[in-house]
């Protein structure tokens, strides 16, 4: 009896701890001018106090380590050796997993502001703020003050699960 106990006692503890998740998975969506791309080179990884934990690559997705929910981390995206930084960031935030939009845009003024959107003329209250407020890939928007000036936008866009 006393076997049989210990055994089943071994078994669960084996099995609780070849079920718990140890890594949080990522999905990555690469854009450039709004049209799905595929980069040659690109590397994920977190950086918690200046510790650098690369994501390990398996088909589509990323993976990295759970990371204590305490801590605080900047997510980093390189692509042919230019990186997109995340702000900082509670742990919690992507362990859970997450789906990583970037890209390049370089037709900013082929960019649909919210207020031609929604026929807004400058009469309206908000036609200021919804004039420099321009969509991108996949309905996620973005705010760019001085339209004219900027020549090329690098975006990173983390959406947690």
């Amino acid at each position: 009896m006393k076997r049989n106990c210990l055994l089943i006692f071994i078994l669960s503890i084996i099995f609780i701890n070849c079920d718990a998740q140890t890594t949080s998975k990522h999905s990555v969506v690469q854009y450039r001018n709004n049209n799905k791309a595929t980069y040659a080179d690109v590397n994920i990884y977190i950086l918690i106090d200046s510790i650098k934990i690369t994501a390990k690559k398996e088909g589509f997705f990323y993976f990295l380590p759970l990371i204590d929910t305490s801590k605080t981390i900047n997510l980093v995206v390189e692509i042919n050796k230019k990186e997109f930084i995340s702000t900082r960031h509670k742990a919690w935030w992507i362990n859970g997993g997450s789906r990583i939009d970037f890209g390049k845009i370089t037709k900013i003024n082929k960019l649909l502001s919210v207020a031609k959107y929604n026929d807004m003329d400058k009469s309206e209250g908000n036609w200021d703020i919804f004039s420099k407020r321009f969509f991108i890939a996949d309905g996620g928007t973005i705010d760019i003050q001085n339209p004219t000036t900027v020549k090329e936008l690098n975006f990173l866009r983390i959406s947690p699960n």
